[in-house]
């Protein structure tokens, strides 16, 4: 699967997000974050070798090099841990959820977010969400979406009708096909056809 390149802008924020971390681990841990750096930007190792062990890249931009991060990693950092909980959701859809898996997250005390934390999360855009996230998503590999895929001879032999469910009398489903496979579709392997009634459960 052919994964998407990372911005020249998005290599520079990654560079300065681990610029710092890997100065202060031993040779094992250098190895390691090598290795992450040039799975994730596609540099040469030699090339980001260099990278690191020089000189941080300029702002930028020159409006941009003394203002404040407005969002730091210690945000990212809590803004991924929802994002993965949420199974990765683009950020027009993970934006107007964040307040509320917030507070879901700590009635459970599965994630605790400070509250200062809490208050510049609930003000992030959605296109910043998407660039911050940008190099975490590019590590992406999705190997499966699903088993099932919708066919054009299928929908000219089974009639449909359009209406809205009544959720208040039986009759009215949910239907799911799960596969069981794992992570792997090759070879044989038993589905389950679920199917919930809306008023009955």
């Amino acid at each position: 699967m052919q994964i998407k390149t990372m911005s020249m802008t998005s290599r520079k924020e990654y560079l300065r997000e681990i610029y710092g971390r890997y100065r202060q681990v031993n040779k094992l841990g250098k190895n390691q974050i090598l290795n992450e750096f040039t799975a994730t930007t596609g540099y040469n190792r030699k090339y980001a070798i260099r990278l690191l062990n020089g000189a941080l890249p300029s702002q930028i931009s020159n409006q941009r090099k003394n203002r404040p991060l407005t969002y730091t990693n210690e945000h990212i950092y809590y803004l991924k841990k929802i994002w993965d909980i949420l199974d990765n959701p683009c950020g027009v859809r993970l934006k107007p959820m964040v307040a509320e898996i917030i507070e879901v997250l700590k009635r459970c005390q599965e994630l605790i977010v400070p509250n200062l934390i809490t208050r510049k999360l609930r003000l992030i855009s959605a296109t910043t969400m998407d660039r911050r996230l940008e190099i975490f998503k590019s590590r992406l590999i999705r190997t499966i979406h699903g088993t099932t895929k919708p066919r054009s001879l299928l929908k000219k032999q089974i009639p449909i009708s359009l209406s809205r469910w009544n959720e208040k009398i039986p009759g009215f489903t949910e239907l799911d096909l799960v596969a069981h496979c794992d992570m792997n579709t090759t070879g044989d392997f038993i589905s389950t056809l679920n199917i919930t009634d809306l008023d009955t459960g």
